[in-house]
């Protein structure tokens, strides 16, 4: 879940860094806990056996081998790798961050672009947002485990009001795509993207989208919606290299560790200059071909013009209401507000009046003249 705390820190404060320091939740305190008392467990165990079991030549061996490893310590890099390894996970966050999806964009479009006020455009401007929303549940339900336990099956889909009977048949009959699925109900993102776009192209032709421009540009921003959705699973699908993380792995020989970071920092930097070749972390082209062939081909053939039939959705004559699975039910839920929303400083009145006014009757202002909001201009 997100962690709020702009609102903490909202005006400059010597106290700003001390609020955000000791911070439990998101903070470094939490996150380190665990490794902090391991190693300070191991430490007291190492020092009770070097003050209650060692005799006198074992504590002076022990304290030149731990002098020789201390001297030799700044020999490994570890800065770098650290620096590297944080900053290609930095990288990836922000752009999966970039990359959720707000369909804010989309729906004006489609509320603006498709007019009329009978059954029939209201139900295609419905059915088109609530086919881009089935989209992202499908994507996120194959990448974030949360939203798996939400929504486990197509059924609880339905249940949620994202999906019609007869769309879950659809997508089920694609047989030939099953061999580059894991189940029945995975991979097929595309799918509620081009309903949609086929509804886009229907309503041109009906009248309701006046002009080619606004079609053209609505069909351009449900694309850019698409490509936000398959960023998360290239994302989700190409992981960084292990290589990173497992440099963190303790070696007791000083050596030896030079030897692994060194050359496994080099061996990382060359597995990626070539991520289209045959080592293990390369990417899987091959499949990537072979999908693409059966998928564009089913796009423009078997799913050419096999639109569902346009019914009223879950929610058509009743308000919106979010629907969870019982697994998913005490999930953390933060909501994504403005900090600003979240601060308790509050205003005591709302009683409204011009600003000159108030400077004129507050005395601050003529007591300290240098701090005055009323300025001469000159030209």
């Amino acid at each position: 879940m997100t962690i709020q705390y702009k609102h903490k820190i909202n005006t400059a404060s010597p106290l700003n860094f001390f609020r955000l320091i000791f911070r439990w939740h998101g903070g470094v305190c939490r996150a380190t806990l665990q490794e902090l008392i391991s190693w300070l467990v191991l430490y007291e165990i190492i020092a009770l056996i070097y003050h209650f079991v060692l005799n006198n030549n074992q504590q002076r061996f022990f304290s030149k081998v731990a002098v020789a490893v201390n001297k030799r310590m700044n020999y490994v890099p570890l800065e770098f790798i650290l620096g590297f390894f944080v900053n290609a996970v930095v990288k990836r966050w922000s752009d999966c961050v970039h990359n959720m999806g707000y369909l804010d964009d989309q729906a004006i479009y489609v509320a603006q672009c498709i007019e009329g006020d009978e059954e029939r455009p209201r139900m295609i401007r419905r059915t088109i947002v609530r086919y881009l929303c089935l989209t992202q549940v499908l994507v996120y339900r194959d990448i974030c485990e949360s939203v798996r336990k939400r929504f486990p099956t197509y059924g609880t889909i339905i249940r949620a009001g994202y999906l019609l009977n007869e769309e879950k048949e659809k997508l089920e009959d694609m047989d030939q795509l099953k061999k580059f699925t894991a189940g029945d109900d995975d991979g097929k993102y595309w799918m509620p993207v081009n309903w949609a776009f086929q509804l886009v192209i229907e309503a041109r032709r009906s009248g309701y989208i006046k002009t080619d421009i606004w079609c053209c540009k609505l069909l351009e921003e449900m694309r850019k919606f698409q490509a936000s959705m398959q960023k998360l699973c290239n994302y989700d699908w190409v992981q960084i290299p292990l290589a990173y993380p497992q440099q963190h792995i303790p070696v007791p020989l000083i050596t030896l560790m030079q030897f692994i970071f060194y050359l496994g920092w080099m061996k990382v930097a060359a597995a990626l200059m070539n991520p289209f070749g045959e080592d293990i972390d390369d990417l899987e082209v091959n499949f990537l071909i072979d999908k693409n062939f059966a998928t564009s081909t089913c796009i423009v053939d078997d799913a050419f013009g096999d639109l569902p039939e346009l019914q009223h959705d879950l929610f058509w004559s009743r308000p919106v209401e979010p629907i969870y699975s019982t697994d998913s039910i005490y999930l953390p839920y933060n909501r994504l507000v403005g900090s600003a929303i979240a601060s308790q400083r509050r205003s005591k009145t709302e009683v409204t009046e011009p600003r000159m006014a108030i400077v004129q009757r507050d005395s601050r202002y003529w007591e300290h003249p240098t701090i005055s909001p009323v300025k001469e201009i000159r030209f």
